[in-house]
């Protein structure tokens, strides 16, 4: 009888895939899972390489969300609590799935972590917290190596102000209209969402001139179909509609304000595309002066792949 019991045993862990304990045994051998992650170039928000530490959640079949954290020493991650190790077990594949930054479970529901790109999560020693990547792997006994390739789940929208025609830029406020700041990221298949019933809320940056005129924002993907753009320089206020803005998740915007002496006219330009590595570009804008449009190509970086541009000029609120 004893021996009946001890074969239902073992075959019980044999069917259970992985396992956060070690069989070591004469009965059965899982194998430990060495976790290994890339960041591409220019996918990570903060820095494009992992820091001692940072911590990711792992998620293989029914181990889920167990943290990973990892050491530079090894160049992988180690679990936090090795009695929480993950073991591949039995002679399939095993899916699993990594995301970051780690958020403990008791935040979530049903893998969701809730999200806000208030101007609070736009400070940059912030923004990681924002900064959702997600991967996928396989692995499995024979082959432990779980070799994950993270990406960015959500969008980022570059700002660069430059003074025209001999102008000097001051300090800078400006502030997007239309913008839906609240939703979730979901920890299992790196998807996500805007909150139901959430309404539009304004998002606000200060720019000194020592920040070199340029800033980034991490926001929700989301399509929405009129933004507006205000900016505050000195005792002058501008005031544009951008029409519709299509964020996609892994992409980048990219926008040149150019203000000039003349008229302290806006020329802004949107330039789009997937996150890959970096590639060189055109970077076109549409400037108007004078009511006449002249368009002008530059040479410059695109960010995360070529893509649309966009070119909207702007008028003075306080003439």
């Amino acid at each position: 009888m004893k021996r009946k019991v001890l074969f239902v045993t073992v075959l019980s862990v044999l069917f259970c895939g992985c396992n956060s304990y070690d069989y070591s045994g004469d009965d059965i051998m899982g194998a430990k899972a060495v976790i290994r992650g890339t960041i591409s170039e220019a996918t990570r928000t903060v820095g494009t390489t992992w820091i001692e530490s940072d911590c990711i959640g792992v998620t293989c079949d029914n181990d889920v969300n167990i943290p990973y954290k990892y050491i530079e020493s090894s160049l992988s991650f180690m679990a936090s609590d090795e009695e929480q190790s993950i073991y591949l077990l039995g002679k399939q594949n095993h899916a699993l799935s990594g995301y970051y930054p780690f958020m403990e479970t008791s935040v979530m529901t049903d893998g969701w972590i809730a999200v806000e790109t208030t101007a609070e999560k736009q400070i940059p020693d912030q923004q990681s917290t924002i900064d959702f990547l997600y991967a996928t792997a396989e692995a499995s006994r024979s082959n432990p190596l779980v070799d994950f390739d993270f990406n960015h789940q959500m969008t980022r929208v570059d700002f660069k102000f430059e003074g025209r025609d001999g102008l000097v830029l001051d300090d800078i406020t400006y502030t997007l209209l239309g913008l839906k700041l609240q939703g979730a990221f979901n920890t299992i298949d790196g998807t996500t969402a805007i909150a139901e019933n959430t309404l539009v809320q304004p998002l606000s940056q200060n720019i000194p001139v020592s920040q070199n005129m340029q800033t980034s924002l991490v926001l929700l993907p989301q399509e929405t179909s009129e933004v507006a753009f205000q900016l505050t320089m000195g005792d002058k206020s501008y005031y544009k509609k951008m029409e519709e803005m299509d964020l996609r998740p892994g992409h980048i915007y990219t926008y040149t304000v150019g203000i000039s002496q003349k008229n302290e006219t806006i020329y802004v330009t949107i330039e789009r595309g997937e996150v890959q590595k970096w590639i060189e570009g055109d970077r076109q804008e549409i400037s108007t002066s004078n009511n006449a449009n002249v368009t002008e190509v530059v040479s410059g970086a695109s960010q995360w792949g070529t893509g649309d541009y966009q070119g909207i000029d702007s008028q003075d609120i306080n003439k």
